[in-house]
């Protein structure tokens, strides 16, 4: 049976030495073994966010690179990658913005250990794109940056919210397969069940209806042996008439 769990990591710049961690799960609770592999613990990670205060962004992306080291040789590249691009977004976060990450777990039983897959949900409250990118820089940087370089970011920009969207649009796909997934594996095993139930109704059945046939195949025996046993009897009822006929002669000559 496949297991899935989902939570959220964010990291928002404060001050200019300062940010928060926070972290809370999705839509229930998770394992806290999960969200920490090197911990032991029973407790969960709810809905209610969990923050704390850290100097360093490199914080945020060491436990990345922990649930990475555990993570299932399937989406280990496709994680490295992700990693990469949130260190470099964290160190350009301004005060006020945060950047937020989805975790995913998979579990099946043909795998051998759990697979983390690492997503990036963006940067919030985006950047007002809506103004050129030189309207914040002074006459003199206006001058050294070629408008051709700001089109160029700019079309870069909206071509990463346009992969962003895709990228949320295949996660809930790949959510709903996730789903179909489980409850056609219940299904699998009710039909299994089932099955069991049935092949065991039909034993037990066979076993009386095999005893009757024993009993029926005695009875026609018996009533084949009965007429034998009939005219054994008649035989020897005509003898003995025949020999009282033959002693009534005899006494009548006498």
């Amino acid at each position: 049976m496949a297991t899935q769990y989902h939570f959220l990591a964010s990291c928002k710049k404060i001050t200019d030495t300062e940010w928060t961690m926070e972290m809370q799960a999705d839509s229930r609770d998770v394992p806290m073994s999960i969200v920490h592999p090197d911990s032991e613990t029973d407790e969960v990670l709810t809905t209610n966010p969990i923050t704390r205060t850290i100097a360093e962004v490199k914080v945020m992306t060491n436990y990345l690179r922990q649930l990475n080291r555990h993570s299932g040789r399937g989406a280990v590249g496709h994680n490295d990658s992700v990693i990469r691009n949130i260190r470099q977004r964290l160190s350009q976060l301004q005060l006020g913005q945060q950047i937020t990450v989805k975790i995913s777990y998979f579990k099946h039983k043909g795998l051998r250990s759990g697979l983390y897959e690492i997503n990036s949900l963006g940067v919030s409250p985006p950047i007002n794109r809506g103004r050129p990118l030189t309207a914040t820089l002074s006459q003199e940087q206006k001058a050294r940056v070629p408008q051709v370089l700001v089109d160029a970011v700019t079309s870069l920009e909206n071509h990463v919210d346009t992969l962003q969207r895709e990228l949320h649009a295949a996660q809930r796909i790949l959510r709903e397969y996730g789903a179909q997934l489980e409850t056609q594996e219940k299904q699998i095993q009710q039909l299994s069940v089932e099955n069991n139930q049935l092949g065991e109704s039909s034993e037990s059945q066979t076993t009386p209806t095999q005893s009757s046939n024993s009993h029926l195949q005695e009875a026609a025996t018996s009533q084949s042996d009965s007429p034998t046993e009939e005219t054994d009897e008649e035989d020897i009822n005509t003898e003995t008439q025949s020999l009282f006929q033959q002693f009534m002669k005899s006494s009548r000559s006498s």
